[in-house]
């Protein structure tokens, strides 16, 4: 171990000067094919080559190394075939292996990142280099599955494995319902097989793809053979009930804090409706999403929103073709409503709160999507959410309804056109209605993606133009309509050991699409510039490294005012035993125009000169005893500040089954200076403040098999803040001590969430799980409280 980090140190601190040739292995797109066998009735599906329609089937067996030794031969021979009828692609595989008490099998739920072998078959069905399916089966029998351009993509389909005296063997079956292919009569699919062995990290590939090249679908094989089949009805019906038993605080008209018990229950259904093989219709009524993990909430201080991961099954799947340039940000559907906390701050002596919803109710959403045999992408999204009211009582006992979020219709609508040499062009456009008078908006953005014909080089660019309405009484317009407006264009080289970037981007000071998708910047023009190295052939202790310069400077798009200017280096470096760590930092040599941090619109802070470093390191995960663990320190020498971050994350695998992982994180930040507050005169009130933050997270997992899991997850968060001087800000961005200002903004917040789920799919599709939560949320007016006091 300690050599390990050593190693890694000395290469992070003195990367030589090498030359290396881009790969051993010629680029060239491959010429292999595959042909499917037709059969009038499947194979079993039991994790065996034993049915006799697998004597019928071609085999091919000549795979070749792709990692750790490029180009060499595997270290044990595997053998794939393919048979198919009018419902299903079927593939069997065996893979060979002298030592089968070796192969590594640990269990886990679908998608995990498993210790465990796995064989992996990946299907292009339009054979144009743009997307693809790919399913892949553990030695364990875990299941896996997504696309290229969606992670969260999950089908049904059916797979055994089995491990024998002279290796382990998978048998798979892939419905068509679970697929889209082109309209035509005989199919011709880019396709690869893949085969990990996990004790030696060793990967290889049917057809092999140079290492530093952009896109890996430009090396695939094709399968052949596969024609005539019958249209499949792909319609499922999935309803879904789930009944709460809840135990919740509330207030009594003195104020104190009383648990109330309440029960309830919901009910709706998913339907998914293949249009034709090409698209598909999925609609959800009354959807409820209690079973998803809890947000890993905390304090937030920038003016800018936390941008919170998706774990509603919905608004994962399928989704791809809507995730284009920001426009859509699933979590703004059912997100809380605009007014909630209105209704906390506002509330008036004598008033309690009886209800107020920390999330608006969808009601229904649906989409369309799917690619024309001629490669052009559609989709189609429409949700709508109910009105959200809060409730409350003032001291004569009258209760009152409050609207916090008015009902509202979502839409977006996207074409994407796949072109040659991995081009495309797409243009997509998002609509917010709001009922009750509100503000609604729209955003239209278009962007394309340009390759040479070797794939060496690639221009992207787009642009947007974001609109919002907002009602008001003018006799001759009852609305007010602000425009922005935003482009970027990017210039790479995009294959090779030497690549580079140069890019521009602007963006207008009215441009927000924030009521739909993502914009959390704006009134900017920006230059960058990166220049990257990357070796990707093992060399000394070296198994590959990844190094990255960047330079940046920015603009304020109004007045043309230098902005900010930085440089920073990144680098990730993987050694031969597997050892991981990334290094990086950077430094901007003038002091900044920040615009963002008065919370006022036409002021700006001038903010200091600072520099920061980080170290991220990792151990091999084969192990049974892996750890991730990092530092990082970022100094402002003009204030005498500076933040000391360090994490740790622990995990040990007791066996097969069972699981731990521990997450630690620490962050102390002294003389930190930025936005506190505002004044009676409404002018924007600076603080210098010690923050630390604490975050713990402990997860246990026990596999029971396959389909049945056992999941318990807890979480605390802290963050504690003590201003120690507040200032005003001026006009020309400099700051003045305000030794007048006597608001308390100091402040002490834990979050602190339990998730303990069993979930058993006890049919392809058809699940039960049973949950049990446990959230406290606290924030209070005061600091330096002791971490065990909390």
């Amino acid at each position: 171990m300690n050599k390990a980090l050593i190693f890694l140190v000395i290469f992070f601190l003195s990367i030589p000067i090498l030359s290396f040739s881009q790969s051993t292995v010629t680029a060239a797109m491959s010429n292999k094919t595959i042909i499917a066998t037709r059969v009038m009735k499947g194979p079993k599906i039991d994790g065996t080559l034993d049915d006799e329609i697998w004597k019928t089937s071609v085999v091919r067996d000549d795979f070749t190394q792709s990692d750790p030794s490029e180009g060499k031969p595997p270290s044990f021979r595997t053998e794939v075939r393919v048979l198919y009828d009018d419902f299903a692609i079927y593939v069997g595989a065996m893979m060979y292996d002298d030592h089968p008490d070796s192969i590594y099998h640990e269990l886990g739920n679908r998608d995990d990142d498993l210790n465990a072998d796995n064989f992996g078959f990946s299907i292009d069905p339009y054979n144009k280099q743009q997307d693809a399916f790919v399913f892949y089966v553990y030695a364990s029998g875990v299941q896996g599955d997504f696309k290229m351009s969606d992670n969260t993509f999950n089908a049904i389909w059916e797979s055994e494995t089995s491990i024998m005296k002279n290796g382990w063997c998978v048998v798979m079956k892939i419905p068509y319902s679970a697929i889209r292919f082109p309209n035509m009569t005989e199919q011709n699919w880019g396709v690869q097989f893949t085969r990990t062995i996990r004790r030696s990290r060793e990967y290889d590939e049917w057809c092999i793809t140079p290492k530093g090249k952009p896109n890996p679908q430009n090396y695939w094989g094709t399968l052949l053979g596969v024609k005539d089949i019958n249209e499949p009805v792909r319609l499922s019906f999935t309803p879904h009930i789930s009944s709460y038993l809840e135990n919740a605080p509330a207030a009594d008209a003195f104020g104190n804090t009383l648990y109330t018990k309440s029960l309830s229950y919901t009910a709706g259904a998913d339907i998914k409706y293949g249009i034709d093989r090409r698209f598909t219709l999925d609609l959800t009524l009354l959807p409820d999403f209690g079973q998803v993990q809890s947000d890993n909430r905390v304090k937030n201080l920038t003016p800018f929103e936390i941008i919170l991961d998706e774990n509603r099954p919905f608004f994962k799947e399928g989704f791809d073709l809507f995730n284009k340039d920001k426009v859509f940000y699933t979590r703004r559907i059912g997100k809380t409503p605009d007014g909630y906390y209105n209704v906390i701050n506002n509330l008036l002596p004598g008033q309690t709160i009886i209800d107020n919803p920390s999330q608006v109710q969808l009601l229904n959403a649906f989409k369309i999507s799917g690619r024309t045999n001629g490669g052009l992408g559609i989709g189609i999204f429409n949700a709508v959410t109910n009105n959200t009211y809060a409730t409350i009582s003032d001291s004569a006992g009258a209760v009152h309804k409050i609207l916090t979020e008015p009902m509202t219709d979502y839409n977006v609508f996207v074409l994407d056109q796949n072109l040659s040499n991995n081009a495309d062009i797409y243009i997509i456009n998002g609509a917010t209605i709001r009922s009750k008078d509100s503000l609604d908006a729209n955003v239209t953005s278009a962007g394309f993606n340009i390759q040479d014909s070797k794939h060496v080089y690639e221009l992207r660019g787009g642009g947007a133009i974001t609109q919002r309405f907002v009602k008001n009484n003018l006799p001759m317009k009852d609305y007010t309509d602000t425009i922005g407006g935003q482009y970027y264009f990017i210039f790479h080289k995009i294959s090779g050991n030497f690549q580079f970037s140069i890019s521009d981007e602007s963006t207008s000071n009215n441009f927000n699409r924030n009521d739909l998708g993502v914009s959390s910047i704006y009134n900017y023009k920006t230059y960058n510039a990166d220049i990257i190295y990357n070796i990707y052939q093992p060399f000394w202790v070296i198994k590959e490294t990844n190094n990255d310069f960047n330079i940046s400077k920015s603009y304020i798009y109004t007045t043309g005012q230098a902005k900010a200017m930085s440089f920073n280096f990144n680098s990730f470096t993987v050694l031969r035993s597997f050892w991981g760590g990334a290094i990086g930092g950077g430094y901007t040599p003038v002091t900044s125009i920040d615009i963002y941090e008065p919370r006022v619109a036409g002021r700006y802070y001038i903010s200091p000169i600072i520099s920061y470093g980080y170290f991220q390191g990792s151990s091999p995960y084969q192990k049974k005893i892996a750890f991730d663990f990092g530092i990082n320190y970022t100094g402002t020498p003009i204030n005498n500040g500076h933040e000391l971050g360090f994490n740790i994350g622990p995990i040990l695998k007791f066996s097969n089954r069972l699981s731990l992982r521990h997450s630690f994180s620490y962050d102390h930040l002294v003389n930190d200076v930025g936005f506190a507050n505002f004044d009676s005169l409404g002018n924007s009130i600076f603080g210098k403040r010690d923050i630390y933050n604490i975050s713990n997270t402990l997860t246990l997992k026990y596999i029971f098999k396959n389909d049945m899991s056992l999941s318990f997850r807890v979480r605390h968060y802290l963050s504690n803040g003590v201003y120690k001087q507040y200032y005003t800000l001026l006009s020309d961005g400099l700051l003045l001590t305000n030794d007048a200002y006597n608001v308390v903004n100091d402040f002490n917040v834990n979050y602190f969430n339990i998730d303990l789920i069993y979930s058993w799919q006890f049919s392809p599709g058809s699940s039960l799980n049973i949950d049990y939560k446990n959230a406290i949320d606290r924030e209070y007016t005061y600091g330096d409280a002791e971490y065990m006091e909390n």
